[in-house]
């Protein structure tokens, strides 16, 4: 089932601390029963597709990555 996933930015120098949102990803499965899928056959539509294939995304994968470096920002500034 396609699903999407989050990544954090966290970074932990002196005087920053700052947390970076990095932009939603759909990450696509190769199952012929979601609806989100590139293998989900175009001709399932309907009542059909509804009772028998996935209508909704996995719950999101997350993900925090802990940089002990200053953000850009307070990079730039300096």
């Amino acid at each position: 089932m396609c699903k999407w996933r989050q990544v954090r930015h966290h970074y932990t120098a002196e005087g920053c601390g700052h947390i970076w949102e990095i932009p939603n990803e759909e990450i696509k499965c190769a199952s012929i029963q979601c609806i989100f899928s590139d293998y989900h056959p175009r001709t399932c539509v309907g009542q059909r597709c509804r009772q028998s294939c996935w209508q909704y995304h996995q719950f999101p994968e997350q993900h925090t990555r802990t940089i002990a470096a200053k953000c850009p920002n307070c990079a730039r500034r300096g």
